[in-house]
């Protein structure tokens, strides 16, 4: 009975790792999102935006040199921004374990 034991375990602790590897290979999948919301503040010298949502929510976005702004028709940079708090804006995103990161910032 014992000997039926220890194989069922050593059973077990072979496939679990075998799971371990398998999702280790695993490519990590990045998921592009879009959300619109209110700018709340705007942090200029930290590259951070957020934006309210409707339902109260905020997120902090880190904005990046690659980040495309645009406010109303026009290219506009960063700094822009922190005269944008208040307006609605749309932002496309990237959800990554380091945070958010905003991929274009459109302010209406």
């Amino acid at each position: 009975m014992r000997t039926l034991w220890r194989c069922l375990l050593l059973a077990t602790l072979v496939a679990m790792s075998a799971q371990t590897l398998q999702a280790a290979d695993t490519p990590f999948v990045v998921v592009t999102e879009t959300i619109k919301g209110m700018i709340s503040a705007v942090d200029v010298p930290n590259n951070l935006l957020i934006l309210s949502a409707p339902d109260r929510a905020s997120y902090a976005f880190q904005v990046q040199k690659t980040t495309s702004i645009q406010i109303g028709l026009a290219k506009a940079k960063m700094e822009d921004l922190a005269g944008q708090t208040g307006k609605e804006a749309k932002v496309t995103f990237k959800a990554l374990r380091m945070g958010d990161v905003a991929l274009k910032i459109e302010v209406q």
